[in-house]
């Protein structure tokens, strides 16, 4: 069975269900990535990435890409979260 958070989110997100493909993609997305560029260091297909977002867009209650971009900053227990590639090795 996968891991469900990675363990920077363990707490962050604590009663969401967070998997490790929508960890990256949140954190391409605070780092202001396109969909396409998300979609090339994935290594997944646009519409992948799309899909991604439409369910963190229905996990997080907001409505927009953007929402998710303003919401989840308040989650997040420092700044560093961003750029903390660690989070983003598996």
């Amino acid at each position: 069975m996968q891991e469900k958070y990675d363990s920077g989110f363990s707490q962050t997100f604590k009663g969401f269900e967070i998997n490790r493909r929508e960890v990256e993609i949140i954190k391409l997305l605070l780092q202001d990535r396109s969909n396409k560029e998300m979609a090339q260091a994935l290594g997944l297909s646009i519409n992948t990435i799309k899909g991604y977002l439409v369910l963190l867009m229905r996990k997080l209650g907001v409505s927009s890409r953007g929402g998710i971009h303003h919401q989840i900053p308040s989650y997040l227990p420092t700044k560093s979260f961003v750029t903390n590639t660690a989070l983003l090795t598996w």
